[in-house]
């Protein structure tokens, strides 16, 4: 009895009394354990499950390894999503819900809870970033938007993303911010030369089959006559366009900052970003591009009129290109390119050069909604629910209410209420403070690009649909508000967070 309680009593130091296990063998036996349940998931079709697993491990390694490489790794997945999910579905039937959408959510939420129980609120914006997590965790449960899973659905677009602040906050560094601009640059010239191949030459083969599978349920593929945009390496055209939008604001950014080859790039990804037909990226490029060449200057003084004389040269150059184009549009009589690029061009052209026409621009439509959205937090004070702007309609919710405003800010009022929505103003004001005095006592190279594209993103910081640009912005803008702060002394801080 005494022999047979020996074997099995186990015993903290890994010993099963006196016969001790080698560290080898426990590794044997980890590693088979995780084959044949992945041998048992693969052989029941589970090849997105696996996927994500293996994702989220690899992720896991990278942290043990270089803690601030994986928050470069993982935002990269983010925005490439959308390829590596449809070269997972070329095979075989798209999954009603696809685990890939979990891995980063997955890896932020472990990543951001020891720095959330060990918190300590000495800042304004972390104290209106943490209010604003409690409403949006309360929004969840809001009866007006349906069902328990539409709260989550609004969860995984509003409150996920804002993990990505504190992880900025807590690990962020000069070096970083160099890797995400960097990051930036290339995914931007890869999605830019894929949109290319897109609209003039087709889809690759995976992507095709995708489409195959869902295109005639996602109408905003279309630019009509049955023809597709392009949506690069992104899950959607939104996307897109946004990260076409802020690698050229980046790349010229750059350019001014004194980096002469950047601007070889800034064709392409201009090109790219005409092709997507978004007209609003466009616009908002343009004004990112003058808020960098406004702060170039050291002297906050003269910001005022360098954006305003920017501003003018830049509206005023685009303004005179798209009225050209489309007189000579006007007369080419009634003959039109159905192709991609000739209904992308003819979408643009029109939309820029009548921008108060109904029939050609939507800006007025756009005006309107944000205004309904401020107007909604006053009317109903206590929000609608976090998923009530996107998800309610998909998920089972009741859609009569449902329906987002396009625009961050009004979203806020319309899933929070009058309190989130004051409060995510607030945090944009501060953003925007600790933005103005990081960008001069930074090197350039990081400050221009850095002002940019938080300008030229300015009303799009929490959009749905937006994985990969969400993930990068919020991971950007703790590093801005933690070390824009003149109580927080740059030089003193510690090798691993100074800026």
């Amino acid at each position: 009895m005494q022999i047979m309680s020996g074997i099995t009593a186990e015993r903290s130091d890994g010993r099963f009394g006196s016969f001790a296990i080698p560290r080898s063998v426990k590794i044997l036996l980890g590693t088979m354990a995780a084959v044949f349940a992945g041998l048992w998931l693969i052989f029941h079709g589970r090849y997105n499950l696996v996927a994500g697993i293996i994702y989220l491990s690899l992720f896991f390694l990278i942290v043990y390894w270089n803690k601030p490489l994986s928050l470069v790794v993982v935002p990269a997945f983010a925005f490439l999503l959308g390829d590596l999910r449809r070269i997972m579905d070329f095979t075989g039937e798209i999954p009603t819900f696809d685990p890939l959408l979990l891995v980063s959510p997955i890896f932020s939420l472990i990543m951001v809870a020891p720095i959330l129980m060990d918190l300590k609120l000495r800042d304004p914006v972390q104290k209106a970033m943490l209010g604003l997590m409690v409403i949006m965790t309360l929004e969840i449960f809001n009866p007006i938007q349906g069902p328990l899973i539409v709260g989550f659905g609004g969860a995984m677009t509003y409150l996920i993303p804002i993990c990505w602040f504190w992880l900025g906050w807590r690990y962020g560094s000069l070096q970083l911010l160099r890797r995400l601009i960097a990051l930036l640059v290339a995914l931007g010239v890869i999605a830019a030369m894929m949109g290319i191949i897109q609209t003039y030459i087709g889809y690759l083969p995976w992507q095709q089959a995708w489409l195959d599978k869902v295109g005639s349920h996602i109408h905003s593929m279309y630019l009509g006559a049955g023809v597709l945009r392009a949506v690069g390496f992104s899950v959607n055209g939104v996307e897109f366009m946004g990260l076409l939008s802020m690698s050229l604001v980046a790349s010229m950014a750059l350019f001014i900052a004194g980096k002469r080859p950047y601007l070889l790039l800034v064709p392409l990804i201009a090109f790219g970003l005409f092709l997507s037909s978004s007209r609003t990226s466009i616009l908002l490029s343009v004004f990112g591009m003058a808020i960098a060449w406004t702060v170039s200057s050291r002297n906050s003084r003269v910001w005022v009129p360098r954006l305003i004389f920017a501003l003018v040269i830049g509206l005023g150059a685009l303004i005179f290109s798209v009225t050209h184009a489309a007189s000579s549009e006007d007369t080419g009589g009634d003959s039109k390119d159905n192709t991609a690029a000739g209904l992308s061009t003819q979408h643009q052209v029109q939309g820029l050069a009548h921008p108060f026409d109904s029939k050609h621009s939507t800006a007025n439509l756009h005006g309107q909604m944000l205004l309904g959205g401020l107007l909604d937090g006053f009317r109903n004070p206590i929000g609608r629910g976090l998923g009530s702007t996107f998800a309610t309609a998909k998920l089972g919710g009741d859609s009569s209410s449902a329906g987002s405003s396009e625009i961050d800010i009004s979203d806020m009022f319309l899933t929070t209420g009058l309190i989130g929505g004051l409060l995510y103003i607030f945090i944009i004001v501060v953003v925007a403070k600790r933005a103005s005095y990081l960008i001069q006592n930074v090197p350039q190279n990081i400050a221009l690009p850095i002002a940019g594209i938080l300008a030229c993103t300015l009303g799009g910081w929490l959009m749905a649909g937006k994985y990969g640009e969400n993930t990068w912005l919020w991971l950007v803008i703790g590093i801005v508000c933690r070390f824009g702060s003149v109580t927080v002394p740059m030089k003193s801080a510690t090798p691993s967070q100074a800026i």
